[in-house]
């Protein structure tokens, strides 16, 4: 795990958000961009985001986690199993 971790997220680190909002506003402003946070977090802190995104439920963890991708997002494909 450390090697994958190494590898594939250690070298960008650095332009990773810091909190939730920033990574919400990620997602808002940025057309590839896909974001991973507790729901309860975001509820709690009251983070309402400034543009229309999708929640994916498959993409949920157990544990309350959700994948936030923009409707535009050319990601939103691989989560639409219908």
């Amino acid at each position: 795990m450390k090697n994958i971790y190494d590898k594939l997220m250690a070298p960008y680190e650095h332009l990773m958000p810091k909190i939730y909002i920033e990574g919400i506003q990620r997602v808002c402003s940025l057309k590839n961009y896909a974001f991973t946070a507790l729901t309860s977090i975001l509820m709690y802190q009251g983070i309402v985001p400034n543009c229309s995104i999708t929640y994916v439920p498959q993409a949920i963890i157990p544990g309350s986690m959700a994948l936030a991708i923009t409707n535009e997002s050319p990601y939103k494909e691989l989560f639409n199993h219908k």
